[in-house]
């Protein structure tokens, strides 16, 4: 039987969006209109995203705290942009983005996904990175226990494995039940979401709406690649119908 697992920052929810009111709040009073355009403010995302990952199984294993990455992440993106940037203005941007991303609400083209799969009595799961209390937030403030159960829900922390580790997925495949073959996780992370699943002989579709590019020679291929979220959908119905299709001439 098919199986959706979905990350869930900037999978479910416009993370970019939050990360801008955030930015506009804290740097904006202070700098000319014009001088950091939207197209400015998704590079600097891009950028702290980035350098979150390289320091990643640093706060994982204790080696770092979550503070010291916060102010990490921020500091390097606008260094890499050749900015500067101090720990104390890096922090009070980590509290006022933390206090927006109480904010956030579910994507409407990901709440229709998830309507459909549950109409089609699919099974639904997430996998998520990060800390557990912060995570579990999230699923809470975007109300996806309606969708999903406890008990489906994967936080890297709490697992003891973070993406694109095999084994968080190897956990959600022992909890889950489900089978390699026929399970996909949908995420906007090529690195951690795409070569995690294939590494782990999952399926893997793509949400690749800030438009990344593939390193030069991937390792690992997504199975399919959606622009926006609203494709997301197109694609996983053309998905589900070829697999039932499958399951019909192997019974």
């Amino acid at each position: 039987m098919i199986q959706l697992f979905f990350d869930v920052d900037d999978t479910l929810y416009d993370q970019l969006e939050t990360f801008e009111r955030a930015f506009c709040e804290v740097f904006g009073e202070r700098l000319p209109d014009g001088e950091y355009p939207s197209a400015f403010r998704e590079m600097i995302y891009k950028r702290s995203r980035y350098h979150s990952d390289v320091v990643f199984d640093l706060v994982e294993s204790g080696q770092m705290s979550k503070e010291e990455m916060y102010r990490y992440r921020i500091i390097h993106a606008f260094q890499d942009m050749n900015l500067t940037l101090d720990a104390e203005t890096a922090m009070r941007f980590q509290e006022t983005y933390s206090r927006c991303q109480d904010e956030i609400v579910l994507l409407p083209e990901m709440e229709k996904i998830l309507d459909w799969a549950c109409e089609r009595q699919i099974p639904l799961g997430i996998i998520t990175n990060g800390p557990t209390e912060h995570q579990w937030a999230k699923v809470e403030r975007l109300g996806l226990k309606r969708w999903i159960r406890p008990g489906q829900v994967i936080v890297s922390e709490e697992a003891g494995a973070a993406k694109p580790n095999v084994g968080i997925f190897q956990i959600a495949e022992r909890r889950t039940g489900a089978s390699p073959s026929e399970t996909w996780l949908i995420g906007d992370s090529y690195e951690s979401d795409i070569v995690g699943a294939k590494r782990a002989g999952w399926h893997a579709l793509w949400i690749n709406r800030r438009h990344r590019k593939l390193p030069d020679e991937p390792g690992y291929r997504p199975d399919a690649i959606a622009r926006r979220p609203g494709e997301c959908w197109e694609l996983l119905k053309e998905m589900v119908k070829e697999a039932e299709k499958i399951a019909e001439k192997n019974p």
